[in-house]
């Protein structure tokens, strides 16, 4: 099952990947320490805002793991595969 995502939940989702990339260019930045640490903050507080938005728009899709694709802008359920006796 898929969940369209509203352009303003997707933006949020945006910008918490780019500060994840950023964050991986601070890191191996010369004394990019504290500059990564803080893009991993507003990295956790997008991704933070953009669940929370979508389970407000979305509350009983909390029945299994969901993923977001950034290509399609859909939250997607991820059911794990039985397991083999």
């Amino acid at each position: 099952m898929e969940y369209d995502v509203p352009e303003e939940l997707a933006a949020f989702m945006d910008k918490k990947f780019a500060y994840d990339e950023l964050r991986n260019l601070c890191v191996k930045a010369p004394f990019g320490f504290r500059r990564a640490k803080k893009c991993a903050v507003k990295a956790q507080y997008y991704d933070r805002k953009f669940w929370t938005g979508f389970y407000e728009i979305y509350p009983k899709a909390a029945k299994g793991a969901l993923s977001y694709s950034q290509s399609t802008q859909k939250v997607s359920v991820i059911t794990p595969e039985p397991e083999q006796q």
